[in-house]
């Protein structure tokens, strides 16, 4: 049985140019016996006009986190891997939005993967 212990925050900041944002997550796996039992994401981002940026690293090892509510676009999915996320968005109107996010994952045993997704938001 999992035992997942998690920890996130969020802190915004209204500065003189743009809204800008960081924020965190942490957690553990009580129940883990090999010591691989921790995740950790950190990121920012920024809005400007219908523009959105966000970036974030994080590090999952293997056995931190359920698969099963893993990113599944990350490092196809697996756990006990590390890398980088960039997202760019246009709200194309209030309801509607384009965006593309670019992922380079590094699964520990040295296997990288790269993609690159494309999205249309539709809100009703």
């Amino acid at each position: 049985a999992l035992e997942i212990y998690e920890v996130a925050s969020r802190i915004d900041f209204n500065t003189a140019f743009l809204p800008v944002y960081v924020y965190g997550q942490y957690a553990t796996n009580a129940s883990a016996e090999d010591g691989k039992d921790t995740a950790w994401l950190a990121g920012f981002g920024a809005k400007l006009g219908a523009f959105k940026m966000d970036y974030n690293y994080r590090d999952t090892q293997q056995f931190a986190v359920a698969t099963t509510f893993n990113d599944s676009t990350f490092a196809t999915g697996n756990t006990a891997a590390r890398g980088h996320k960039v997202k760019l968005t246009y709200a194309i109107s209030k309801n509607f939005a384009t965006g593309m996010a670019y992922f380079a994952a590094e699964e520990y045993n040295g296997t990288n993967t790269d993609t690159l997704q494309l999205d249309l938001k539709a809100k009703f």
